[in-house]
């Protein structure tokens, strides 16, 4: 599956990993995620970390405008950014509520591998599929990088040699 087309299934609850991260923490300050509008296809979406437990995150998620689909990738960097900051090896969403107030909230999970028991590996069960019935996947934050990272600026090329009217430099 493409990383493009796996990034869209987040809605169906998801995960990433980072090949060679350090150890997971649940040390340092709560991520407050905002997108940048001309970055993120005009969508403006902030993610709020408000709880980080050992291995699990209480996320907000407010949507201001944008497509269905950008904002499903744009939360997805939300995301993405927290579990960086946790020097996370994996995410996947938990759990996700719609609150009276029009926003979300999310359980973001943070596992030691890419294919973690739903039912035992955060303290508390959580189920196999999403509210959409979907199967939860797992992500590769490394994969998301390609996505989400700005990949470093090439130096310029060396400009053509002049070439003299025959055709030969």
């Amino acid at each position: 599956m493409r990383p493009r087309f796996r990034l869209l299934a987040l809605a169906s609850g998801l995960l990433l990993s980072v090949a060679g991260a350090p150890a997971q923490t649940a040390d340092g300050p709560l991520v407050d995620f905002h997108s940048n509008p001309a970055e993120d296809s005009g969508c403006e979406v902030e993610v709020i970390e408000q709880k980080r437990d050992a291995a699990t995150s209480t996320l907000q998620v407010i949507h201001g405008k944008g497509s269905p689909r950008e904002t499903l990738v744009t939360t997805t960097k939300g995301i993405y950014t927290i579990a960086k900051a946790r020097h996370a090896a994996y995410f996947i969403t938990l759990k996700e509520k719609m609150r009276p107030d029009g926003t979300w909230e999310l359980v973001a999970g943070f596992p030691a591998d890419d294919h973690p028991d739903l039912k035992t590996a955060f303290g508390q069960p959580y189920s196999e599929t999403n509210i959409f019935g979907k199967k939860r996947v797992c992500f590769s934050v490394a994969e998301c990088a390609s996505l989400f990272e700005k990949a470093p600026s090439q130096a310029p090329a060396d400009p053509p040699l002049p070439t003299s009217s025959t055709g030969t430099p």
